[in-house]
């Protein structure tokens, strides 16, 4: 499994979306051709409403769903989530930790 975990650092690293895509599939088949089952591709998403940048050849934003579809990730995942709720109480209350 390869997960990536910030969508705007690894298309505008290797250079856009097509070139990131290009590397997905050489990486796939390298996997296959090492033996391994296949690769499990997952993405960081975070949720409808983010953009990225810098990932395609005008530099304009991108939603993330126009952004990780031509990249084939086989899931998606939210890592952390914690910031994704208000909490009432702070951590260590609410964990118990008190």
């Amino acid at each position: 499994m390869l997960a990536i975990y910030d969508l705007n650092a690894f298309g505008q690293g290797l250079g856009g979306l097509k070139p990131a895509a290009e590397a997905l599939l050489r990486f796939r088949e390298e996997a296959a051709c090492a033996g391994l089952p296949g690769l499990h591709l997952q993405c960081r998403f975070r949720g409808s409403g983010f953009n990225v940048f810098g990932v395609n050849d005008s530099r304009l934003a991108v939603s993330q769903e126009a952004a990780v579809r031509p990249l084939g990730f086989d899931s998606l995942t939210h890592y952390p989530f914690c910031h994704c709720f208000q909490r009432a109480q702070p951590t260590a209350e609410a964990c118990g930790d008190h």
